[in-house]
């Protein structure tokens, strides 16, 4: 059995794969062409993210390792996301897609990857590290929250936009820059992966304009214009005008997820959405404890979230120590040879260090990471490739 890295030839083939296996799962018709734009491009650079097993020179099952590069804060970090796991029908049962996971594995190993991410059962990828955790707040606004909300005099209007934008794309660039989760989309010189990524499932790319028709923040939203997928706005203030005027413009209740580093949105939002919730966005495998977890420690502290001083020290079986410190005004977390107070593996340190839940429902009776833990680790569902 032999793992191979597709190539541009395989194009039509691969895709052939992905719409058959995902049609027969989602009992739907799929296009990925329509719903992952960004990963189908007829070219090596694209096809070679991909991995196969082949049968006679045919594919019979495969997977995609794709690299995101991530800035929290101040800190450059490397993402993957490990996708579109696929196998033919008439090929389940055969180990292929256990081989095909542990090549992923590697290809993480070989590019440096910090950490990883997927979707799936949690059971079947708690065994390559993979668990649910980081932190998505869920909130619906609809026409009781913005009637009794909304007290600003201005409504924004909204212009869809298209490829051809060039001018729009280029404030939406520079808007996501100013993030403090900011995943790369761009894999050229043009705006072409920014647009890819916001009509991802064949969602809808609007921007936000005030009354003196400047550009003040953009929405990508679903077919049915109910689902904001990824937003952007010049501050809070404009971000509660542009949802609340979207609301008003489709006249039905809207839904939109923020991030664990939105303080100032989260705390509005929970006090004023008519529905919500607390979910994990998927399931992550974090490779580098340390240098994920101090680049949102120090993410946390800029945000201005309450911590306290102090440190401890956890044990991550198979991996090491790892030193969480809040002394003298400065947060970071580094590697440690310091005794250790809490031992736990590395699933258990995933979700005690990055939520969806409170540091205790997982192990350990600690003051100071109770206060200072989960760390904000959040993602948005469309910076799937």
């Amino acid at each position: 059995m032999e793992v191979v890295r597709l190539k541009k030839e395989d194009y039509d083939e691969w895709l052939s794969v992905l719409n058959t296996v995902f049609t027969k799962q989602n009992k739907k018709e799929m296009d990925f062409e329509k719903e992952l734009p960004k990963m189908c491009v007829r070219d090596d650079y694209h096809m070679n993210m991909h991995l196969a097993v082949k049968e006679e020179g045919k594919i019979c099952a495969l997977l995609g390792v794709y690299p995101l590069k991530v800035k929290v804060g101040d800190a450059e970090l490397l993402f993957t996301t490990v996708g579109n796991v696929a196998t033919l029908p008439e090929h389940e049962g055969k180990g292929y897609m256990r081989v095909l996971m542990d090549a992923a594995m590697e290809e993480l190993e070989r590019i440096g990857a910090d950490a990883s991410r997927l979707g799936g059962a949690r059971q079947r990828y708690n065994r390559y590290g993979y668990e649910v955790s980081g932190i998505s707040y869920n909130f619906h606004v609809n026409a009781f929250t913005t009637k009794y909300c909304f007290n600003g005099d201005e409504i924004f209007d909204f212009k869809e936009i298209s490829y051809e934008d060039v001018k729009e794309f280029a404030y939406i660039q520079a808007l996501r820059k100013k993030m403090p989760i900011y995943v790369e989309r761009a894999y050229d010189d043009t705006h072409k992966g920014d647009y890819d990524v916001l009509r991802a499932y064949e969602s809808r790319i609007f921007i936000a304009l005030n009354k003196q028709g400047e550009m003040v923040g953009y929405l990508s939203v679903s077919g049915n214009l109910e689902g904001i997928s990824d937003f952007g706005a010049e501050n809070f203030e404009t971000l509660k005008t542009m949802f609340y005027s979207w609301q008003k413009k489709v006249d039905a209740r809207i839904y939109f997820s923020l991030f664990a580093s939105d303080y100032e949105a989260v705390q509005y939002y929970s006090r004023v959405s008519s529905w919500m919730s607390i979910s994990s966005p998927c399931h992550f495998k974090i490779i580098n404890f340390d240098k994920v977890a101090d680049a949102l420690i120090k993410l946390k502290k800029q945000s201005g979230a309450f911590m306290p001083e102090g440190e401890s020290v956890i044990e991550i079986k198979d991996w090491g120590r790892l030193l969480i410190c809040h002394k003298n005004g400065e947060a970071y977390c580094q590697k440690t040879d310091k005794e250790a107070t809490i031992i736990m593996d590395r699933l258990e340190a995933t979700r005690f260090l990055f939520g969806p839940f409170e540091p205790g429902t997982v192990t350990g009776d600690d003051a100071f990471l109770a206060t200072v833990l989960p760390l904000p680790l959040s993602w948005c569902t469309l910076d799937r490739v």
